[in-house]
């Protein structure tokens, strides 16, 4: 059976077209894959959250102030101006370009730890990740599977020196465990591998060379080898890689990891090719996973080429070959498979399985060549099958260990502190997985393990309620799979066999086929779960499709890559925990950017505010919003990109998507009613300084800024214009004149007036500062130009805080003096921040335009020093009581105080 695109190598044949389309078994999975669900990740439906909420908020402002606007003034294009201020206020413009640089910056980082992200957004959402589904065989191992023993004749041999080392080791001494790599049953041993494994080992080329020779040379680097030694001794070199020696540094050309392995363990003392060779391949059923072995027939020929016999050859999971097994091969005989023999059998199973190592059994049937003829047409299916797969006779056991990658139980460490489930699903047999877990770290402590609680006479129901850890064997998983199937969609013990296994803190599945991850990663995400997955077949894309992030290995299928988020280019489980760390990170300086873009939306609302309600001149204009939030604080807003991780990142629990939201009402509360409402009153705090060092004590300006007065030029009764240069030469004590030139009475105007003039206020010409301004050629005090100075010294004020607030948003919870200042883009931020405000504030061409006024040394942030000072000191001190008053100890439920679990936003 072929698939579409299938090669043939070599020789001529016929196809016959059998099924199509969506029928065949690659569009089965296909449709199987395109069918598993799969949803926003959390970071676009937080965004989406957040942008619906800030654009209804925005725009209800603005309505609201464009209509309370004409209560004192008619005209709609001051109005809309009003209004576009406030929306645009209230409106992180920085967000966007934020969210893609920080993006592409953790992209570029795990780019750097050879992880491929295709789908930048799911970055984020593997910081999430409360649950990871992890492959054992090459992500959480090394994929480089060596011979460790062999149950050979009930003989126990260690196969971890082939037969040149072992020759070489007893010259030298040393005590090695004897191998009889010449008896009759390894050679047969030996043989039979070969023919039932299909790896091919390469031969050395050049580059393979130029390492063995560096190395024996002890140089680092290959290009170190003088080119003249290399190319007198390279055929030298490479007859001594080809011997027998050194078989474990043979590269594979083809083939899965453990038939690697045993090729390069039979290549020591037999010439595999040479096997193969002799005996013609008749039939074969590759290994899969739901047979769990391999079967092949071979055609026995004599010396002289004439046919002998067939010879049967089932190679795979050693129970499943144990089971079709009737008589064992003892070396001098052959003898019928007692309960006995077949206990032994597995006991030595066991053994070999709790060392962590994978065992494989090898079982031979030789047919008689009267029934089974030389052109017998072998068929494995249908009435005419006869190839016979049960009444074997069981040759032996071969282990291999596949060792856990370097560090990976600290990251399994670092995963479970900071609150993530790891799940491993393989296809060894439990007491393999078993083993290789406990070696990683994913079972913590195997005397409360299910299996081995039950196994030490506790009963079913008291070790599933003790016990922090279980094995699940993928048979039981499929019978109660099947079971479950039955029940009602309604019926409220569906799937509750599966999550009340995976409420466990420590859980491997093992015997596991790739479509059963599936069913697990459905169990996971109904338990609330954000679940990662790995894979690297063709049935792992259904998984990877269904998981929140599926996560592909780099030597896996192009259709598991194609389905899947993140690609690990290294199959290393170490680059996931780097992509939770990222995915947290980006999380994290989001929130960040986020906070310190919307702390000023108060001080760019609360003069209008009072505009609105107290009647002040205005505070702040519209184009001085713009240029906070298009100008000063664009580039701080987009230095989060780059802010490095806090140091208890991965010490956090998983986010709740549900709770834990990108903008949370602690979020709100945060940047609005703490940050907000203090860089709020330092705005309006600068305003009022100023104004009262230009004539206009702060009492006096409420409800001032609508009064009526008289032009003493026209005789006009009209309200002064504070926003354009129209009466900046107006001086306020002649336009609340008590009469006008005709003399008409202003009462109101003349109340005006004698509040200004009260001695208590009165402030002498000669001693106000900057009396006179450049920019309008006409006195500042008592003049709407003291207006224009007031409202540039609180558009300062808040640039100044927000230098302060840049710092204290670096971290959520941790002090800045614990995390530093390495962010050089924020430095820059910051420096860019003052350069640009004080181009608007000092260069004379841009004044007029603007709106501002070159400010005197005092009112340029300093007037404001103490608000900076208090935010800075009110945010440390916050964060200490934080972790002070919360009880926080190893190994204990931690107990969080108010301050950490309503202010830590």
């Amino acid at each position: 059976m072929a698939f579409f695109g299938t090669n043939c190598e070599e020789g001529h044949g016929k196809a016959i077209v059998v099924l199509t389309g969506p029928r065949t078994i690659m569009g089965r999975i296909a449709t199987l894959a395109q069918s598993a669900e799969q949803g926003e990740t959390t970071l676009s439906i937080d965004l989406n959250r957040f942008m619906k909420f800030i654009g209804i908020f925005a725009v209800s402002l603005g309505v609201v102030f464009f209509c309370l606007g004409f209560i004192y003034s008619d005209d709609v294009l001051a109005n809309f101006v009003y209004a576009i201020g406030i929306i645009v206020a209230n409106v992180p413009e920085g967000l966007l370009i934020t969210l893609t640089i920080t993006l592409a910056a953790a992209a570029s980082r795990l780019g750097k730890s050879n992880v491929l992200v295709k789908n930048m957004q799911s970055v984020e959402t593997l910081g999430s990740t409360s649950c990871i589904c992890s492959d054992k065989t090459g992500t959480l191992t090394q994929n480089r599977m060596s011979p460790a023993h062999a149950f050979i004749g009930c003989k126990d041999y260690i196969c971890s020196f082939g037969k040149d080392e072992y020759e070489y080791y007893r010259k030298l001494g040393r005590e090695v465990d004897e191998i009889e790599f010449d008896s009759p049953m390894m050679q047969k041993f030996a043989n039979y591998l070969a023919m039932c494994s299909t790896a091919e080992l390469a031969d050395p080329d050049d580059l393979d060379i130029r390492e063995f020779m560096a190395k024996s040379l002890g140089k680092k680097d290959p290009n170190e080898v003088p080119e003249a030694l290399f190319v007198q001794q390279k055929e030298q070199y490479r007859e001594t890689m080809m011997s027998k020696m050194f078989w474990k540094d043979r590269k594979a050309v083809s083939g899965n990891a453990t038939e690697v392995g045993m090729v390069k363990f039979i290549s020591s003392f037999i010439d595999y090719r040479a096997v193969r060779d002799r005996y013609r391949e008749s039939f074969s059923v590759p290994f899969n996973s739901a047979l769990k072995y391999n079967q092949i027939v071979k055609e026995v020929v004599d010396d002289s080429g004439r046919f002998v016999k067939h010879l049967v050859l089932m190679k795979g999971a050693s129970e499943r070959v144990v089971l079709r097994c009737d008589k064992v091969d003892m070396g001098n005989s052959i003898e019928e498979m007692t309960e006995e023999i077949r206990n032994t059998i597995n006991a030595k199973n066991t053994e070999y399985a709790s060392c962590g190592e994978r065992v494989l059994g090898l079982a031979y049937l030789d047919l008689d060549p009267d029934k089974y003829p030389c052109d017998v047409v072998f068929m494995n299916e249908g009435e005419n099958k006869n190839v016979p797969n049960s009444g074997l006779v069981f040759l032996g056991l071969i282990s291999l260990m596949d060792p856990p990658r370097i560090d990976v139980e600290k990251s399994v460490d670092k995963c479970r502190e900071a609150g993530i489930k790891v799940i491993m699903v393989t296809g060894d047999q439990p007491e393999t997985a078993k083993a290789i877990a406990h070696k990683c770290h994913i079972i913590t402590n195997l005397q409360y393990e299910y299996n081995n609680m039950v196994a030490a006479g506790l009963s079913p129901e008291e070790a599933m309620d003790k016990s922090h850890a279980i094995v699940i064997h993928g048979d039981l998983l499929a019978k109660m799979h099947r079971q479950d199937s039955k029940k009602l969609p309604e019926d409220p013990e569906k799937g509750l066999y599966l999550q009340q296994w995976l409420k466990k803190k420590e859980v491997v599945f093992a015997r596991m086929n790739p479509a059963q991850k599936l069913i697990i990663v459905d169990a996971c995400q109904k338990m609330g779960n954000i679940v990662a997955v790995t894979g690297d077949g063709v049935n792992d894309s259904p998984a990877l499709e269904k998981a929140n992030i599926g996560i592909a290995m780099g030597s896996g299928s192009e259709v598991a890559k194609d389905v899947a988020d993140m690609v690990l280019l290294t199959d290393d489980f170490t680059s996931i925990v780097i992509g939770v760390e990222q995915g947290r990170l980006i999380f994290d300086n989001l929130k960040k950017s986020i906070v310190y873009t919307l702390a000023s939306n108060i001080p760019e609302l609360l003069p209008f505010i009072l505009y609105i309600a107290f009647q002040i001149p205005l505070p702040l204009t519209t184009i001085l919003i713009l240029f906070v939030d298009v100008g000063t604080d664009m580039w701080p807003a987009i230095s989060f990109a780059y802010e490095p991780a806090e140091l208890d990142i991965m010490k956090r629990k998983p986010r709740n998507p549900e709770k834990d939201l990108l903008v949370s009402r602690k979020v709100l509360a945060f940047a609005y009613l703490q940050i907000g409402i203090m860089e709020g009153f330092a705005g309006i705090f600068a305003y009022f300084a100023v104004m009262a060092d230009y004539g206009f004590k702060p009492m006096n300006l409420f409800f001032y800024g609508f009064q009526k007065g008289c032009d003493v030029k026209t005789g006009e009764y009209r309200t002064y214009d504070w926003t354009t240069n129209d009466d900046n030469r107006v001086n306020v004590m002649d336009f609340y004149a008590c009469r006008a030139p005709d003399g008409t009475l202003f009462p109101d105007a003349h109340r005006v007036r004698k509040e200004l003039s009260d001695p208590s206020h009165y402030v002498p010409l000669e001693d106000t500062m900057d009396s006179w301004s450049s920019v309008s050629d006409s006195h500042v005090r008592y003049t709407s130009e003291a207006l224009k100075y007031a409202q540039t010294a609180s558009w300062m004020a808040i640039v100044v805080c927000q230098w302060i607030n840049l710092i204290i948003c670096k971290t959520r919870s941790l002090s800045i003096a614990q995390q530093g200042f390495s962010n050089m883009p924020a430095l820059y931020g910051l420096i860019f921040e003052t350069a640009l405000a004080v181009l608007i504030v000092y260069v004379p061409f841009l004044n007029e335009p603007l709106g501002t006024r070159r400010l005197n040394i005092k009112h340029f942030g300093i007037v404001v020093f103490p608000f900076f000072a208090l935010i800075f000191a009110y945010d440390e001190i916050r964060k200490y009581l934080m972790h002070k008053l919360s009880k926080i100890e190893p190994g204990k439920r931690p107990v969080y105080s108010w301050l950490y679990r309503n202010t830590l936003y």
